[in-house]
């Protein structure tokens, strides 16, 4: 019984020093705008007054997943690229959900449905970008597949990849194809295209 005692103790106070030393250093709060997120600035839901409380851009849970309010609407922030790929649950039928998906171009631009149409339509006249959309997603759904050796959504991917060609195009004294894209002053420098 003496034993049995110890051990229990020994067994407790390991599993409590283990639980103290993994504790979650993640920290949850608000991001009052965009720029907030971008910068990982957090707010305590305490340090809010009233009257902002309407303009939150987002917040981050306890589980260290990122959201953007879209009205009352959360929409989880999987990955903040050169488009910015949400994640939502929408209700199929009665008591079944399913994941539905998102983006927007930058961090403050419209969310959209995650479509090669609203793709198209939201990068402009980057033809080379529309190009390779059309020869690698055979449809909508393949727009979220998750390329795990990069980290990255397969569609920015294919962004980034364009625009480095683009961006080289340009060193190289080729015509210039203008990305509509928050980033694209950074290699491009020419008015129309921040546009």
């Amino acid at each position: 019984m003496k034993y049995t005692i110890a051990i229990l103790m020994l067994t407790f106070t390991m599993s409590f020093t283990a639980l103290a030393g993994t504790s979650d250093k993640t920290t949850s709060g608000v991001y009052l705008t965009a720029d907030d997120f971008t910068n990982g600035k957090l707010m305590s839901e305490q340090q809010i007054t009233k009257s902002s409380k309407s303009d939150v851009y987002g917040f981050r849970d306890t589980h260290g997943r990122s959201y953007r309010l879209v009205g009352d609407k959360p929409y989880e922030i999987r990955e903040a690229g050169p488009l910015y790929i949400y994640k939502t649950d929408r209700l199929v039928r009665r008591g079944a959900v399913e994941p539905a998906y998102f983006f927007s171009v930058g961090p403050t631009q419209r969310v959209l449905p995650l479509t090669i149409a609203n793709l198209k339509n939201a990068v402009g006249e980057d033809h080379r970008f529309q190009e390779f959309l059309d020869m690698i997603f055979r449809n909508d759904s393949d727009l979220t597949r998750f390329d795990k050796s990069q980290s990255t959504y397969a569609v920015n991917r294919l962004l980034r990849a364009t625009t480095t060609l683009v961006a080289t195009n340009k060193s190289q004294g080729e015509p210039m194809q203008h990305m509509m894209m928050a980033n694209c002053t950074e290699h491009c420098q020419t008015a129309d295209c921040a546009s």
